[in-house]
């Protein structure tokens, strides 16, 4: 029996060492992943306030990295969670200090804040439930609705003007900016990565209700596609 507990405590002593190694090596992950977004940042601060829209949409590419990580090579949630809080304390206190780093931030839109408030609930929450449902969520965010603003911004005759509507916080004058073009390149841009990752039917039913979501102006985008996502998986799951 004697023999027995000291094999028990090494082997769960063993399974603390294997712990702390993944927790290392997330947390190493996490830095490596994270040093794009520093990047786009920086980066997008170059390019100046004038591009602010596309500014934000090069960061929300920049988050890719980071999501390849969390679906294939993290083995916790903890250093995600603790990420992507940060990131969203990191959006909301210049707004809440009335300092918005105006390059990418504009007053009185919280969309960036939406976008990592949506990353530190959805990804902590379908870490061990469905890791592929929540990039698909945050991909339609990151990837669909990137593309969708660029395609959008630059198809505006003048650049003043596109400056000028995409900065607006008006919901009326938001709902001009939802062009049909837009959200094609959304649904072009969104099928395929619906697709493998969830089934084929699956994939495409949940990218174009995702797709009605972006084009709708009540709701901000990063708050809506993640939502009907998700909301939308689960709805056609059970047919």
């Amino acid at each position: 029996q004697a023999e027995d507990g000291i094999r028990d405590v090494e082997r769960s002593r063993g399974l603390g060492d294997v712990y702390k190694r993944q927790l290392l090596a997330d947390l190493i992950v996490g830095v490596i992943v994270g040093i794009p977004i520093l990047i786009a940042i920086k980066v997008t601060e170059k390019i100046g306030s004038d591009y602010c829209w596309v500014n934000r949409k090069i960061i929300h590419f920049s988050t890719v990295p980071a999501l390849y990580a969390y679906l294939y090579i993290f083995n916790e949630v903890y250093v995600w969670t603790i990420a992507s809080l940060a990131f969203f304390l990191y959006t909301l206190i210049p707004h809440l200090m009335d300092r918005e780093m105006k390059w990418f931030q504009i007053k009185g839109n919280f969309g960036e804040v939406y976008y990592c408030l949506m990353y530190f609930f959805i990804g902590s929450a379908f870490f061990y439930i469905n890791r592929p449902l929540a990039v698909v969520a945050m991909l339609l965010t990151a990837i669909g609705d990137g593309v969708t603003g660029i395609v959008r911004f630059f198809l505006f005759k003048k650049k003043e003007e596109a400056i000028t509507l995409y900065t607006s916080t008006n919901p009326q004058i938001r709902k001009a900016c939802k062009t049909l073009i837009g959200t094609i390149a959304f649904i072009i841009a969104g099928i395929p990565i619906s697709i493998f990752l969830l089934e084929t039917l699956k994939g495409t039913l949940v990218t174009f209700i995702s797709a009605i979501a972006e084009k709708q102006h009540l709701i901000d985008d990063n708050l809506a596609i993640p939502i009907a996502t998700i909301i939308s998986y689960y709805l056609i799951s059970t047919i």
